[in-house]
């Protein structure tokens, strides 16, 4: 320590009573603060920075003619480190922000070059200096950063990408900005580049999920946007995206009610692409739901009481949307018992005529049917020749099948399917899209049992309605209505003395709506 200090104090006065300071000499505290010499000689590049701080403004004339020769004149021969400017200016910055009073003009200079490497170099430089924790360089510096925000029209691809990727740095640590990047980011999402209008959404959903407070309805409104764009990538990043929002925000309630309220309107966005054509779609949809919505892990209590509030509080498209999803998944486990029987049955060509068809209106529930039927037919061959995975699939589609057992027999199928040599199997990727169709996640006997005291509790009058948001009637009619709705979907899963019981209680009460 102290023989550092010896070393400053004379250095420094070599530079403070000095005439001038050469380009060499220069040279030879700045070859200490780039990346590769920091890393080697951690002693050299402290006594370098102490160096800078004490003789900042002696310093300072020479260190702005360094970078006047290379940045604007192009002279990089005067010195070896001409190729590490950027890498320089983001360290003096960081050692002391007055070492580049002059500099910083220069840079507004150069994001407007006309080369396009260098404008990408400068934009680079400068969402780390403007984007870490603790710069004010946007405040000081108002204009450099109206330029820097310009560059997210650049015509450049590559700059329009980092620009979009800094805006979630910026988002978290500077909530303040937000405002300034929300107009550039609503033009992004409409980028004619998919990687781009991609970016915007993981940018806004990352800052999203460290804290909703940092991203303003606006945002969120251009990832609603992007559910609806051209390209299954963009879609697909959108509604995962809010999905996880959703999660976070209002299922498990990670920042209150006032901020379940703000994202209350994604539940029923989600549910409504179940509407759409594509088969993509729909499939996420699904997958959403019993991730996400009502995640499929939860007890049998908590997950009835989680489908039960959300019932009852979506709007009525994303209602016919989640009774549809019921209905096609209902249906397409029929078509896979009926393939089953059919394979059961002694080989004929009046059978195999029949498997094929079966298979073919199979696949048409399955994302690109074109290669999901060479699949299916497949999946039929292994069917077939194997006892084990048949008798797994069996249970599976059977209409007692509990939601427990449809994990277990999901895990063996997949387990004997997979071949850890392969890591990626599009063939065990399709059987399991089917599977994750026709697997009872949510509704089993138990759960309906458990559905029926929920609205019980409602009737009452233990429930936590008021809790959750939902006025007592509205949950007893929308929970009435769901049981109407699966008696339909999953009628075995009412037979059970305990859920006959519970609905004669219902029958028997003096509520005229009830009964």
């Amino acid at each position: 320590q102290k023989v550092h200090m010896h070393m400053v104090d004379l250095m420094s006065s070599i530079i403070c009573e000095g005439d001038t300071v050469s380009q060499e000499l220069l040279d030879t505290v700045l070859v200490n603060l780039v990346p590769a010499h920091k890393n080697l000689n951690k002693q050299a590049y402290d006594l370098a920075k102490a160096l800078l701080k004490r003789t900042a403004q002696a310093i300072e004339p020479y260190i702005t003619n360094f970078f006047n020769q290379v940045l604007m004149l192009g002279k990089t021969s005067i010195s070896d480190l001409s190729e590490h400017v950027f890498d320089l200016i983001l360290e003096l910055y960081n050692i002391d922000s007055h070492l580049l009073l002059s500099v910083l003009p220069q840079l507004e200079f150069k994001l407007k070059s006309n080369d396009n490497e260098e404008r990408l170099q400068v934009v680079k430089l400068l969402a780390k200096m403007f984007g870490a924790k603790d710069s004010e360089l946007a405040a000081q510096n108002k204009p450099l950063w109206q330029c820097y925000l310009g560059r997210f029209n650049d015509i450049h691809v590559p700059i329009r990408l980092e620009c979009v990727k800094f805006a979630s740095h910026c988002l978290m640590n500077h909530p303040d900005l937000a405002k300034d990047l929300t107009d550039y980011l609503k033009v992004r999402s409409h980028d004619p580049e998919e990687a781009i209008r991609h970016d915007v959404i993981v940018s806004i959903v990352t800052a999203a999920k460290k804290d909703l407070l940092l991203v303003n309805d606006h945002l969120l409104n251009f990832v609603r946007e992007r559910t609806l764009d051209k390209r299954w990538r963009v879609r697909k990043e959108a509604m995962m995206g809010l999905a996880q929002i959703y999660k976070k925000y209002s299922l498990q309630s990670e920042a209150g009610k006032e901020a379940a309220k703000q994202i209350a309107w994604i539940k029923d966005k989600l549910l409504h692409i179940y509407y759409q054509n594509s088969i993509d779609d729909r499939l996420l949809v699904e997958r959403i739901f019993a991730q996400y919505m009502v995640p499929h892990n939860l007890e049998t209590n908590e997950r009835m009481k989680c489908l039960y509030y959300l019932y009852a509080t979506l709007d009525s498209n994303a209602v016919k949307a989640l009774n549809e999803m019921w209905k096609c998944q209902n249906l397409l486990r029929h078509q896979v018992k009926d393939l089953v029987d059919l394979i059961k049955q002694t080989k004929s060509d009046a059978s195999s005529k029949a498997i094929f068809s079966k298979v073919m209106v199979i696949t048409r529930n399955l994302p690109d049917p074109g290669k999901a039927q060479d699949f299916m037919k497949k999946f039929t061959q292994v069917l077939e020749d194997d006892d084990k995975i048949k008798h797994q699939l069996e249970t599976l589609v059977s209409p007692t099948c509990s939601c427990k057992q449809a994990e277990g027999c999901v895990r063996e199928i997949t387990k004997k399917l997979g071949n850890p040599k392969q890591p990626t199997n599009p063939f065990l990727e399709m059987v399991k899209f089917l599977l994750e169709r026709i697997a009872p996640v949510h509704i089993d006997t138990e759960s309906i049992s458990a559905l029926i005291k929920q609205v019980n509790k409602s009737i009452d009058g233990t429930a936590d309605d008021e809790d959750e948001g939902v006025p007592t009637d509205l949950a007893i009619r929308a929970g009435l209505e769901l049981l109407k709705v699966l008696s339909f979907t999953h009628p075995i899963s009412f037979h059970s003395a305990e859920t006959f019981e519970s609905l004669l209680a219902c029958l028997k009460m003096d509520d005229e709506k009830v009964a």
